[in-house]
């Protein structure tokens, strides 16, 4: 009986360790993508207008996976750059991670 009880636990100490995430070794594929590439406010500024088919200011899921230049992995990088979770992006949140520009050296 004590040791059924014995296997019982590790059994649930082994499930409950590999669903919460147990720490593992760090893997390249793990770390975080950026969700769009590159580009400095400008450019993204200029994208955003292209997306923006509705006109309204703000970009929709439908309009963000129909954009001209597509998204690698649309569903996650639209849930990433959402930062306030409301279902549509904002100017600001789509231009979150743009490079300011460089100023000139004088």
């Amino acid at each position: 009986m004590a040791r059924s009880r014995l296997i019982v636990l590790a059994v649930l100490a082994a499930s409950v360790m590999f669903s919460t995430g147990c720490p593992r070794e760090q893997r390249p594929e793990d770390e975080k993508k950026a969700a769009l590439p590159a580009m400095t406010i400008e450019e993204c500024e200029a994208r955003f207008k292209t997306m923006d088919t509705y006109g309204d200011y703000l970009i929709t899921y439908e309009e963000f996976v129909n954009a001209p230049e597509p998204v690698e992995n649309p569903e996650e990088a639209f849930k990433s750059l959402d930062t306030n979770g409301d279902g549509v992006l904002t100017v600001a949140e789509l231009c979150a991670e743009a490079k300011k520009p460089e100023a000139p050296n004088r």
